[in-house]
């Protein structure tokens, strides 16, 4: 549009910090998206910087307040405008000073334009500020828009103790506790597994009996070190919620219920009285006696599928698993260890030294997976040494954490369509959102997504991350920043994005993801269909 002479009115401005916000932040895509002159955008960015709305030079970044503007609904942006215009230093200053000349000598204190320029820059920041005038309160510090609560979650809590009434052996409580621990992080070794016996008050708890329990049912692979979940195992997920129903499966236990069923034959008679003596605690577990005395006491009309057969490896994949979008059966977990990134470098760091790979280790985000997506690590590459910095972190976790790559997809599509897809928190947890209509609680929206692509999502209650770790991961470790009722990609984060190789680098493995999730946007909301072009809108990124 034709840039007026005298500056850019107070839309100009909102538009330029909408496609900042979006993605465009140099100078000269800046000029080609909005159809200004390169001195218009020279002059917007000087005042947006002087009105505490924008920032940097060669890559355009938002400030807060002019994060606030760019997240708030169209309906809403001119009024979360002039709120921000009538809280930044540069309109106190002048409402302290009621002198004419106090505008001027606040931009000369601020470098902005060189001497003769300063009245014509005054003049313009006049027309920008006028929406403020409007608001009562000017001069008056301003209530931030009320947050909403949010639990915090910190560091991986101690799993429940062990359940012992089976004994210390082959025992279903404790073997739903071991599943539900690999349903949280895919895989895991034998000396972790000891460690998280341990964490949960079961040191005498043998373990080899329960290793062997899972690769009876078929539940668990060996491989190399590792006890990895096998494709059933992945898909009898829900067996894991309850010892019960790990026992009911059980291919040796169904046998018993079989045999018990009726008086044993003589030819039978043996292997009636070991499997009598074998599921004799189960059998007070299930039913409160003893089959071999009782075996009406079995209820036998609701039974679930019994366990057992070949198992399956999960999908074999080297590499990020970005990637692999178009996999089936891609195995993705979302431990709930992954709180420890929120630590930064200190929390890491300290993970990769020699001396932390000790015995008895309990699981965490570096270490290095055969066949799991899930921290930073992906299967085939080379043990890290040390993260060099932070920025390095956040990126690499983006690329190679599916959690955060998930939450970073939706937080990115926020910026690119704005309010029709938007992480909201709310009272009853963080949900994600298209248009006005909630998809549901954030980490099962995402899970749903996942199944929806084919892939092979892992979750366990209570060893994965649920909505509201997820939120207070991404704070911490500053993948994400809170505006009132959303969460927003951080903006620093959003601009590393496109300063380098390597922040392109996982803008595009990302940007297809986006796509994924967009579609699949559309598909659970019927409105959002006609909106999907959108996302593939001409906006240039840089």
């Amino acid at each position: 549009m034709p840039q007026q002479p005298m500056g850019p009115s107070a839309e100009d401005l909102i538009r330029m910090i909408c496609a900042v916000f979006s993605g465009v932040r140099r100078p000269r895509l800046l000029a080609d998206h909005l159809g200004w002159e390169a001195r218009a955008v020279q002059r917007a960015w000087e005042l947006g910087r002087a009105l505490d709305l924008l920032d940097g030079d060669a890559h355009l970044r938002l400030r807060p307040a002019g994060l606030r503007v760019a997240a708030t609904g169209p309906g809403l942006r001119r009024a979360a405008y002039a709120r921000a215009v009538a809280q930044s230093s540069l309109v106190h200053a002048i409402l302290d000073d009621p002198d004419p000349g106090a505008l001027k000598r606040a931009l000369r204190r601020r470098g902005v334009g060189a001497e003769p320029l300063l009245s014509e820059r005054a003049a313009a920041l006049r027309v920008l500020i006028r929406p403020a005038l409007t608001l009562p309160e000017l001069g008056a510090s301003h209530p931030r828009q009320a947050t909403l609560p949010l639990p915090a979650e910190g560091d991986p809590p101690a799993p429940p103790p062990v359940d012992l009434r089976c004994g210390t052996g082959e025992n279903p409580d404790t073997y739903a506790l071991i599943y539900s621990a690999l349903l949280g992080a895919g895989e895991l070794s034998g000396l972790q597994l000891r460690a998280l016996l341990d964490r949960a008050e079961g040191a005498e708890v043998e373990l080899a009996p329960l290793i062997e329990m899972g690769l009876r049912r078929g539940d668990l692979i060996k491989m190399e070190d590792r006890l990895v979940l096998s494709a059933e195992g992945q898909r009898r997920a829900q067996l894991a919620e309850d010892g019960a129903w790990i026992a009911l499966s059980d291919p040796e236990y169904r046998r018993w219920l079989e045999l018990s069923a009726s008086p044993p034959r003589p030819a039978e008679q043996r292997a009636w009285e070991g499997l009598a003596r074998r599921f004799l605690h189960w059998d007070a577990r299930l039913w409160g006696e003893s089959l071999a005395e009782a075996p009406q006491a079995a209820a036998r009309g609701h039974l679930p599928p019994a366990a057992g057969g070949a198992p399956t490896p999960p999908l074999a994949t080297t590499g990020g698993w970005l990637q692999h979008l178009d996999a089936p059966g891609l195995p993705l977990a979302f431990p709930r260890h992954l709180a420890l990134l929120g630590l930064g470098l200190r929390g890491i760091n300290p993970l990769l030294r020699p001396s932390a790979a000790g015995p008895r280790r309990p699981p965490s985000p570096v270490d290095l997976p055969l066949r799991v997506h899930a921290g930073l690590l992906s299967p085939g590459d080379k043990p890290l040494r040390a993260v060099a910095d932070g920025r390095a972190l956040r990126l690499r976790a983006l690329e190679r954490v599916p959690a955060l790559g998930l939450l970073g997809a939706a937080l990115l599509l926020h910026r690119r369509v704005g309010g029709l897809a938007r992480v909201r928190l709310g009272p009853a947890g963080p949900s994600l959102c298209a248009g006005r209509r909630v998809v549901g609680p954030l980490v099962p929206a995402l899970l749903r997504f996942c199944a929806d692509q084919g892939w092979a999502p892992l979750f366990a209650p209570q060893f994965s991350v649920n909505s509201a770790g997820l939120v207070h991961l991404a704070l911490r470790g500053r993948w994400a920043s809170r505006l009132g009722p959303l969460l927003c990609l951080d903006e620093e984060l959003a601009a590393t994005l496109g300063e380098d190789d390597e922040g392109r680098l996982v803008l595009d493995g990302l940007e297809p993801l986006m796509d994924r999730l967009w579609t699949w946007l559309g598909a659970e909301v019927g409105a959002l269909r006609s909106e999907r072009g959108a996302l593939h809108a001409e906006v240039p990124h840089g």
